[in-house]
Order: C-alpha cells, then structure tokens, then sequence
C-alpha cells in the first residue's frame, strides 16, 4: 500500500506545482497585458494630438466657411 501512497503523492505534488507555475504565468500575462494596454494608450492619445486635434480644427475652420457661405446663397 505504501508504494501506491507514495506515487499518487509524488503525482498530487506535481500536479500541485503546475497548478502553482500556471497561475505565475496567468499573472504575468495579466501584467504584460496591462503594461501594453497603458502604452497603445498613451500612444493613441499622442497620436490624437498631434494628428486629429489639428485637423479638426480645419475641418471646422472649412464647415464654418461653408456655413457662411451657404446663408450668403440663401
């Protein structure tokens, strides 16, 4: 009985130490996901600056001269 004991243990801590090195992993990507999501942000955010702000402001600039021109046809 002993020897079946010792195997279902020796088995029982493996499967226990995988559980452990698994939920290490699920972490650490946790954590990589997060650190990448902050950093498309910020370049999202960078990139809403310097590239969609200026525009949209043309882009209004371009609608208000259509505005006054259109109530000129009118």
């Amino acid at each position: 009985m002993s020897g079946e004991l010792g195997t279902t243990n020796l088995l029982l801590g493996i499967m226990a130490v995988v559980s452990v090195l698994e939920a290490l992993a699920i972490i650490g990507m946790g954590i990589a996901g997060f650190t990448v999501y902050r950093k498309v942000m910020e370049l999202v955010t960078g990139l809403e600056t310097r590239q969609v702000a200026p525009a949209m402001i043309r882009v209004n600039a371009i609608l208000d001269d259509v505005r006054d021109v259109t109530a000129k046809v009118r």
